[in-house]
């Protein structure tokens, strides 16, 4: 086995950060949405979720685990937005986050019920967008099932329950 330097790990990790970003469109994943009150089920109150896939996906063994968190007011039509992408599958994910992949937004509208939610939201930061990258997204959260279906590498991911 070859000594590896410095440099050579950076090729390889940036290689990986760009087969990340190929192969993202039609992952599944898994989520969860949560309410502050669990008896509560309105349309109107303040929900939080967490969804994660792994990355690349089947067949393929995952060695990434993209995840989008957020929080939002769907009465007042805020909240926040996170998505980023860890090393490691999602069964054994770490803290370590790839470079270039962490976004953070800020929701501008809410539409839809109790079941299904609608949420807009732009880029906090517009300085960390590749060229290209919309500075604004769509995410749907489906609250009966856990699922939510997010943007990632120019396509419509779903997530479902961790």
């Amino acid at each position: 086995m070859s000594d590896m330097n410095r440099r050579d790990f950076l090729k390889i990790a940036g290689a990986g950060s760009a087969v990340l970003a190929a192969i993202g469109a039609g992952v599944v994943a898994t989520g969860k949405v949560f309410r502050p009150h669990p008896a509560s089920t309105g349309a109107n109150e303040p929900l939080t979720f967490r969804a994660t896939a792994g990355l690349p996906q089947r067949p393929y063994p995952a060695y990434a685990s993209l995840v989008f968190d957020g929080s939002v007011d769907p009465s007042a039509g805020t909240g926040t937005i996170r998505r980023a992408v860890y090393a490691g599958a999602p069964e054994a994910m770490s803290t370590i986050v790839f470079p270039g992949t962490e976004r953070s937004y800020e929701v501008t509208r809410v539409t839809g019920d109790s079941d299904h939610m609608l949420v807009w939201a732009q880029i906090a930061d517009g300085f960390t967008l590749e060229p290209g990258e919309p500075s604004t997204i769509r995410v749907r959260v489906d609250q009966r099932t856990g699922e939510v279906e997010a943007p990632f590498a120019n396509a419509q991911l779903t997530l479902s329950g961790n």
